[in-house]
């Protein structure tokens, strides 16, 4: 697919999806990596958003080939350096105003006319600081594991204390977000419908998103580089994003300039509605 045709065409939304980088991380499941790459080409994704960057652990020829099909930059790294380390390199090698972040297992599910008028949301969305993430995740197939549901389910739905209940924004694909209190969830009409809630009402996820880059940069690297070495990466290297970001309040009081920090990232504001992909990571 040749990608400048569509930098021909008269579409008023194209000069501003050149302000989304898509970068993903991938390592070794080839087929999988293909079935998502196919998808996001397929469904129009990929005449949308021209800067497109893959991380590759453990690099091989195989990964190259696949990153020449698909036209997307590549880095390679020679070991499996961590789902952590590997989201700091894609955020700052990114030179553009918005970063999508998708790992080889998210599947675009909708057609191109969805998908362009969600993004176009989620540019609106970030442009006038209604939020800093927005998750990408499909409401309606969401795909599995969805492990927020499941704890849901376990606590028998009454008995859980639903002011607590650390993924709200989740949760929304199965409950009305009418069952929190008043102010929990901001609306906004806009080609969908979008509800915006805080990081203190959801907890991080590394499930695919869109976010501003300069918070990234500016927020989620220092909070990061400041509290790894708290945390046992080493063990597993895959968890350790989350190990920081699910709860970074477990850092408060050890640095001054941290606690700012983890206060600004608390009240980060993240959007969800109905979403794009759905989670499939087997072919």
């Amino acid at each position: 697919m040749n990608n400048f045709i569509w930098k021909e065409k008269k579409n008023k939304n194209l000069k501003n999806f050149n302000r989304i980088t898509i970068a993903y991380l991938s390592w070794k499941r080839h087929n999988v990596l293909e079935q998502t790459l196919k998808s996001h080409e397929d469904y129009g994704l990929f005449n949308l958003i021209n800067n497109k960057t893959i991380l590759f652990q453990e690099v091989s020829d195989l990964d190259i080939k696949i990153a020449e099909k698909y036209n997307l930059k590549y880095i390679g790294e020679n070991k499996n350096i961590g789902i952590l380390d590997a989201l700091l390199k894609l955020i700052e090698n990114c030179k553009t105003e918005y970063f999508i972040f998708s790992e080889n297992d998210w599947l675009l599910i909708h057609p191109s006319e969805t998908v362009e008028k969600m993004l176009t949301d989620c540019i609106d969305i970030l442009s006038e600081n209604e939020a800093e993430i927005i998750r990408l995740r499909s409401k309606r197939y969401p795909g599995l594991p969805y492990s927020s549901s499941s704890i849901w389910i376990k606590n028998d739905n009454a008995n859980i204390n639903i002011d607590n209940f650390p993924w709200k924004a989740e949760s929304l694909s199965w409950v009305p977000h009418t069952v929190y209190k008043e102010g929990t969830f901001k609306t906004l009409d806009k080609n969908f419908k979008w509800h915006i809630t805080t990081l203190e009402h959801n907890q991080w996820s590394n499930n695919i998103f869109i976010a501003k880059t300069s918070f990234l940069k500016d927020t989620l690297l220092p909070l990061i580089n400041k509290t790894r070495h708290f945390t046992s990466l080493s063990d597993n290297p895959y968890s350790g994003l989350e190990d920081v970001l699910a709860n970074p309040t477990k850092f408060k009081g050890t640095d001054s300039e941290l606690d700012i920090i983890i206060n600004n990232f608390k009240n980060t504001k993240i959007a969800s509605g109905e979403g794009l992909f759905t989670h499939k990571d087997f072919v």
